[in-house]
């Protein structure tokens, strides 16, 4: 409004005055100051207003630009990933060609297939698939990948990239780097505890390339690096991929099409994939604490004894996943096994594991079980990081802070991202690629079947017929009804129809080559088939307590039969035997069952009165001439069980001594005469039952030797004139020092002649009182020599020998006296083994003792459960030269391998058909008897537990089996009953071939019949058997599923083409919590003796030393075809060195073998028991892969030709740094999955066909 106004009165004014003009002038040249400035305002406004324009509009264009370079990024990470799953894909699917079947490996890097033609390694291997960018993805076996990196590679921008270029956080002062840090490794000093276990890396390749950009440990951790440098692959719009030449020319590897100005470069990738089983698996490692039974006697091993593993304690049980230990990685190079305080870091940072209320990892004599914690499982590593701290108490957080308390704790599981996992998964398949049969017996009956078993069974079930991979069981005392009976033929099937063929000569092995069947034969009476038997009767006498079924499989308790089994049978017969076995001299498929087995038998001449010349009389000595002597001839049994081990065994067995040949009427053995008098003829019957009361002194009921006194001691074997008593004997004419002993049977010992006596072996009390053919074990045939002289026996008592038999029962001492004279046939070789698988044993197999023609008057060999040696018991040699056995140690062996006697064909003859050693000192194939028991030939049977009770040592304590001795529910798990197919490393490989002291071979032996090409050029080695089986891990939640488990580690540890980085870490992890036995050779006087034994004769692994065997491996260009090849590694104990490799055929590491040959008391049980924990928790193959990428836009300059690459000018517009895993996996109810019962020409897909591939997690890598 003033304004307006003011306008008003200078207009009047103008009018009034109209003289005053020139005044009027100045507010107008006024006026046009401000229009001036006025314009200039409004042109700035618009300037500023054009320029916020383009200004807002060029933002725009960027942001849009950004966006779509962000989306272009995301979708090439996108083709990267399923660039690697088919190359995954193609590299793992089934591959038939020229008749060949395939197998492929696994490594940081790479995927190499193998055939299954050919003799050696190089005829085997195939091809090598890269997971790493480069410009042929595909190479031939023989080139070695460590090539692709080129030393120059950083003088190379358009050509080459960093991976591991870290990342700078200003605001943490700190480096990420997005693969590997190299800070993990902060010393040259491997022992260094700021060194993780295992990593290592170099300036130089093992082809010697050198590598720019690396830098060591120094003062200044900041500036340590370590380049994993790949190639570009270039992508043009068309989505053609390829790579720069040297003159940074585009070449096409993947379509037709070139660069030009409409089909321009817009992209390039760079990635490598890593193997996630290479790493430790948090969801299933924690910290192994080392347990075993006891083997020898001393402080520890009696510890070990009293505080067994409990319930859910599965960081206690041998060969489970919780034994890998984590402390490799957060505490290296020490032992937190006994360190409460990180033993509890450790359980609080892994799932289900708990440290609370446990046995603080064998710390105290835990009797219940321990509790699971209620965490869920990782879904990624990065989980662990953000891990909430549960509520302590204040002692508990004083005692045990956590990693997650400080910045340097964060740090430490930051740099431990190369070396742990939440995602590792391997395949359970044969090197067939069809399943694997699970080796854990369930029950026909499913309502039998206990949680663990019905786990169990679920995976181990495939495909659209449900068919099942296991074995069922469901009477103990038929050795037929398993197999032919109410399993519904299945367990049949799965061994004929599956095994047998997997090991068929026609079907050979990929990756291998040759076949188990063209080694040991796979026909009906050859050994291939008898050991797939004597596997199979193992899993079916495995877990003979289960306090989880009220319907136990053997009687309970300590009930008579309580942890026996008939062994199975392979006769072809239907579930009760005939009236007669048929055929019973061909060598049927038998296992061992748990049931003693024959081993001795002793003519016992005892004196119950004598006249001197003079007419001196002493005991009865009625009707006799001056010399005379009245004689008892009794006869004693030794028996032995196989099955040496827990829970107890209480027999329930009765034997028959009869006459004539397996078939023929029951007859009355050969008659005997001694100086022409006719001793009479045997009991009533002839028959005696084992002693069921469990009160025989010395009884231990854990099978090995069940001594003379298991039969006869209230009914023994004797002749009688009448029948009956008759006074305690037979008068016999002195004959001065020597009598002449007549058995008037056939010529000794001629094939299929009648023996002079039978000994037939029945499972049950009942079966010699009526002679039940169904009820039949076994036939021991038995030649004496016709004619032979013994010293006259010795006047010692009065007793008749079945009085005698009596007072034995609680004084061994009573029943053989130093004046009695003791005959023996004895087991030539003493490996009763072969015994226990046989139907029908031939007199061959039953040699006189070495003393038996001698002027002493003992000449046996027989002993006690306990080690007590009876009166005149002797050996010919000692059974390992220069141990110097106690007496109760001293193992049952009478005859020496360098007598004619000991290694002996079916006419007796010595046998030169065998190129190998049968001396059990030289194979190594015997067993170490738990605790203080006398080592020998046992089957290494699987740990049912042994529980304490009252101030009772289990295992080591002698008393009869109560109630109370067998294992509770806290004490009991399927995995630590068993962990592993590489317990069967102590059955005899050649029962049928009647080859003794030979067994499967699990451990490193070039020398042995079963290592790789022996006997023959491409034979495979024994430790193949192992891949056709598997052990379910069912705690502390389902580990294991269909056809796969989780947390395995992968053997092939060599990172390509990065081979300058070593990471070892996992085998590190793996071998920790393992234990090395080593008993000295001389120490045999005191390793069974109470205490007697050294606690350090359990050492630790010094895993960089066992590892170089890895690098010379690698070197080599050579990589691990199954995990079951961790028996051809030596594990070096600390203290001990490896050695340089040596020898052209069969290399060996001689500092290795001489280190054992000074440790010959451990017995191939104990060696082979850490490769048998370890075994089912390594692999060759992976499931799950994690692709490290990095992905860019490019933006050509015009002034580039299309084809060329200029990294000065062509400049990304775009960049994607990160990671993706990728998981195959088996849907088990695929309907389109085969059968592979029936399929004996292998003409059915492999199950490598059936695998579907998902991204389980993609994360990018970004401050």
């Amino acid at each position: 409004m003033k304004t307006s106004t003011r306008q008003s009165n200078h207009s009047q004014k103008s009018k009034t005055h109209p003289d005053k003009g020139p005044a009027l002038k100045k507010p107008r040249e006024k006026e046009s100051g401000i229009a001036i400035v006025t314009v200039l305002s409004v042109l700035m406004l618009m300037t500023l207003l054009i320029w916020g324009f383009f200004s807002a509009a060029e933002k725009e264009l960027d942001s849009s630009n950004y966006y779509g370079s962000s989306l272009r990024t995301r979708q090439l990470t996108d083709v990267v990933t399923n660039m690697v799953m088919a190359q995954i894909r193609k590299a793992t699917a089934e591959q038939t060609q020229e008749g060949k079947r395939y197998t492929w490996v696994s490594q940081p890097g790479a995927i190499t297939t193998f055939s299954n033609k050919g003799t050696d390694y190089d005829a085997l291997a195939a091809k090598k698939f890269k997971l790493y960018s480069s410009e042929r993805m595909e190479e031939q076996s023989e080139y070695n990948l460590v090539k692709d990196v080129v030393e120059d590679w950083d003088k190379k921008p358009a050509h080459y990239v960093d991976l591991n270029s870290p990342l700078y956080s200003e605001r943490e002062d700190e480096l990420y780097f997005p693969i590997v840090d190299p800070r993990a490794r902060r010393s040259s000093n491997n022992t260094n505890r700021d060194n993780v276990e295992g990593f290592n890396y170099t300036q130089n390749t093992s082809t010697g390339t050198q590598i720019p950009g690396v830098q060591l440990p120094g003062s200044d951790p900041k500036s340590q690096r370590l380049p994993m440098p790949v190639q570009w692959l270039y992508v043009l719009e068309d989505g053609t991929m390829g790579y720069l030449d040297k003159s940074n020319k585009f070449i096409p590897n993947s379509g037709i099409s070139q660069p030009t100005s409409n089909n321009p470069i817009v992209s390039r990738v760079a990635f490598w994939t890593d193997d996630e089983c290479n790493k430790i698996n948090v969801n299933t490692a924690a910290e192994g604490v080392p347990w075993d039974i006891p083997r020898y006697d001393s402080r520890h091993e009696r510890e070990m004894a009293l505080k067994q593993p409990v319930e859910k304690e599965t960081t206690r049980f041998p060969g489970h996943p919780s034994m890998v230990s984590l402390s490799s990685v957060l505490y290296p190079h020490e032992d937190v096994s006994e360190d409460k305080a990180k033993l509890r870091n450790i359980y609080d940072l892994v799932p289900k594991i708990e440290y609370k209320n446990s046995s603080a990892s064998g710390s105290t004599n835990a009797t219940k079980g321990v509790t699971w914690d209620d965490d869920r499982l990782y879904a990624t590593y990065d989980e662990l990081l953000y891990k909430h701290e549960r509520n302590r108490s204040i002692d508990e957080r004083q005692e045990a802070q956590t990693f997650r308390s400080s910045q340097i704790s964060r740090r430490k599981l930051e740099q431990s991202r190369f070396f742990l996992t939440a995602n590792s998964i391997a395949p359970e398949l044969t090197m067939f690629g069809t399943p694997k049969m699970t080796m854990w017996p369930t029950y026909t009956n499913t309502g039998r079947n206990t949680y663990f078993d019905n786990l169990i069974v679920f995976v181990s079930t495939l495909g659209k017929t449900r068919r099942k991979y296991y074995w069922q069981r469901n009477s103990s005392g038929s050795r037929h009804n398993e197999i032919y009976g109410n399993a519904s033929g299945q367990n049949l099937q799965l061994l004929d129809n599956y095994l047998v063929n997997l090991i068929s000569p026609s079907n050979e092995i990929p990756g291998y080559g040759g076949s188990l069947g063209r080694k040991y034969g796979s026909g009906p009476y050859q050994d291939g088939k008898q050991i797939l038997t004597q596997l199979w009767d193992y899993v079916r006498t495995t877990n003979l307590n289960d306090p989880y079924n009220t319907d136990q499989y053997t009687a309970r308790g300590n009930s008579s039969g309580h942890g026996q089994v008939a062994g199975c049978c392979l006769c072809g017969g239907t579930s009760p035997h005939q009236s007669r076995w048929d055929k019973p001299y061909l060598k049927f498929p038998r296992g061992y069952g748990r049931l003693p087995t024959l081993t001795e038998v002793s003519l016992i001449f005892k004196c119950t009165g004598q006249r001197t010349e003079d007419g001196t009389t002493q005991g009865n000595a009625s009707q006799l001439p001056p010399g005379g002597v009245r004689i008892e001839v009794g006869l004693l049994l030794e028996t032995f069980c196989p099955s040496h081990g827990f829970t107890k065994m209480v027999p329930n067995t009765s034997l028959q001594v009869i006459g004539k040949r397996f078939g023929n009427s029951n007859q009355e053995p050969a008659a005997i005469t001694i100086n022409g008098a006719n001793i009479g003829k045997l009991i009533p019957n002839n028959k005696a039952r084992c002693e069921t009361s469990m009160s025989l002194k010395g009884f231990r009921g854990w099978g090995a030797h069940g001594g003379p006194r298991q039969h006869g001691t209230t009914q023994p074997v004797y002749w009688t004139p009448s029948g009956g008593n008759a006074a305690g004997g037979v008068p016999v004419p002195g004959g001065g020092g020597l009598l002449k002993v007549k058995i008037q049977g056939a010529a000794d010992r001629v094939p299929a002649s009648e023996p002079d006596m039978r000994v037939v072996l029945y499972d049950t009390r009942g079966g010699a009182d009526s002679s039940d053919v169904n009820n039949l074990i076994q036939v021991f045939e038995l030649d004496f020599p016709n004619e032979f002289t013994i010293p006259v026996p010795r006047y010692d008592n009065r007793d008749t020998w079945k009085q005698t038999c009596s007072k034995a029962r609680n004084n061994p001492q009573n029943l053989i006296s130093p004046g009695t004279v003791v005959r023996s046939l004895v087991v030539s070789h003493s490996d009763f083994r072969l015994l226990g698988a046989k139907r029908v044993i031939e007199n061959h197999v039953f040699q006189p003792h070495p003393k038996f023609n001698s002027t002493d008057r003992q000449a046996h060999s027989l002993v006690d459960p306990d080690g007590y040696k009876y009166t005149g018991f002797s050996n010919e040699r000692e059974f390992i030269v220069g141990a110097g056995y106690s007496d109760s140690a001293t193992p049952d062996f009478p005859i020496s391998p360098d007598n004619p006697n000991f290694f002996v064909d079916v006419k007796g003859n010595p046998r030169t058909d065998y190129k190998f050693s049968v001396d059990p000192m030289i194979t190594g194939d015997w067993d170490n008897g738990i605790a203080m028991q006398m080592d020998g030939p046992y089957v290494n049977r699987g740990d049912d537990g042994n529980r304490p009770s009252g101030n009772r040592n289990p295992y080591f304590d002698e008393k009869a089996l109560t109630a109370a001795d067998v294992t509770s529910k806290a004490n009991f798990s399927p995995n630590r009953v068993i962990c592993g197919p590489g317990m069967w490393g102590s059955m005899s490989s050649g029962v049928q071939e009647g080859i003794p002291w030979r067994t499967l071979l699990f451990r490193p032996d070039p020398e042995h019949f079963g290592a790789p090409d022996q006997p023959n050029k491409g034979d495979p080695p024994d430790h193949l058997w192992m891949d056709l089986f598997w052990m379910p891990v069912v705690e502390p939640y389902a580990v294991s599923m269909p056809a796969a488990t989780r947390g395995k580690i992968n053997l092939n540890t060599q990172i390509v083409p990065f081979d300058y980085i070593k990471r070892h870490t996992a085998i590190h992890a793996l071998m920790k919590a393992e234990r090395v036995v080593a008993i000295p050779t001389e120490q045999g006087d005191k390793y069974k003796e109470k205490n007697g034994g050294s606690d350090s004769w359990r050492k630790k692994i010094d895993a960089y030393e066992t590892l170089q065997q890895w690098e010379d491996r690698f070197e080599e260009n050579r990589l691990f075809r199954s995990p079951t090849e961790i028996c051809e590694m030596y594990l070096v104990p600390e203290g001990t060195t490896l050695g340089n490799k040596s020898g052209s055929q069969n290399p060996d590491y001689p500092k290795m073998r001489k280190f054992w040959a000074s440790h010959k008391l451990t017995g191939d049980n104990v060696k082979e028991r850490p490769y048998a924990n370890m075994q089912p928790r390594l692999t060759t193959k992976s499931n799950v892969f994690k692709v490290h990428m990095i992905v860019q836009t490019l933006k050509k300059a015009r002034s580039v030709a299309p084809d060329i690459v200029d990294a000065e000018k062509d400049k990304p517009t775009g960049t994607w740094r990160g990671s993706a895993i990728i998981e195959r996996f088996i849907d088990p109810s695929d309907n389109t999955i085969p059968d592979y019962w029936n399929d004996p020409n292998m003409q059915q897909p492999s199950l490598e066909n059936f695998y579907n591939y998902r991204v389980l997690h993609i994360k990018q890598f970004a401050l």
